[in-house]
């Protein structure tokens, strides 16, 4: 399937840059739903069609729906933890739920003409400065699971990656960031916010390749004070 033709999925997209990139999406045409959890459907852009969804696997899975032509599907990064200690119990269960949608996703993309599966991750250093909550454990085991996953969804034409993200601009506040660059120190002239805005327009970019060249990937997206570059 062309990435261009057929309809966007995202799921748990609940921060700026996920209200961001539905804007995008439905700006340039595309067709676009988001399962949001119940509650969380609140800031979404107007031209998408919004569901509550406690299960998105099971959304995934419903014969009911699986008539919408997808040729892409994000998958929106952890909600974070405040710190690691709840390991096992809710970092456990979130990575559970994790491997069980991202399964789905991957599913009901090869079950028709293949397309993109995007895993989004968080970028925990400079989380930690800005004082945001956490989520590395959880964006560890995202990346070992969709480089796994990658490899066998390729031969069905689903080419899998994972957006590791930094801060957008719009995660905190002003005085933030500032305390931020001045704890830094030696670090403070190597990153700067990005735009939400801009970080969408960026994966805008990769779904509209018809054949994108990659899989398996972490990419990283942010302005320097990143880990895991290409």
């Amino acid at each position: 399937m062309d990435e261009r033709a057929g309809a966007v999925l995202l799921i748990d997209a609940h921060d700026a840059l996920g209200q961001a990139l539905g804007r995008a999406l439905a700006g340039q045409g595309r067709a676009v739903t988001a399962l949001v959890r119940p509650g969380r459907g609140a800031g979404q852009p107007d031209g998408i069609c919004v569901i509550e969804q406690a299960d998105p696997a099971a959304w995934l899975r419903d014969p009911d729906n699986s008539a919408l032509p997808l040729s892409a599907v994000l998958i929106g990064p952890p909600d974070g933890l405040g710190d690691d200690t709840a390991w096992p119990d809710t970092a456990h269960d979130a990575i559970l739920r994790f491997l069980d949608v991202l399964q789905a996703a991957g599913q009901r993309l090869a079950r028709g003409d293949g397309g993109q599966l995007w895993v989004m991750t968080r970028e925990d250093s400079l989380r930690d400065s800005l004082g945001l909550p956490l989520a590395a454990i959880e964006s560890q085991a995202r990346h070992a699971a969709a480089k796994s996953f990658a490899k066998e969804m390729l031969r069905f034409g689903v080419r899998v990656n994972c957006a590791q993200l930094q801060a957008c601009q719009e995660d905190a506040g002003e005085d933030a960031w500032r305390a931020a660059r001045d704890g830094l120190k030696a670090y403070a002239m190597k990153f700067r916010p990005m735009r939400a805005a801009d970080a969408a327009q960026a994966l805008c970019g990769f779904l509209a390749q018809p054949a994108l060249p990659l899989a398996g990937m972490v990419v990283p997206l942010g302005i320097g004070f990143i880990e895991n570059n290409l």
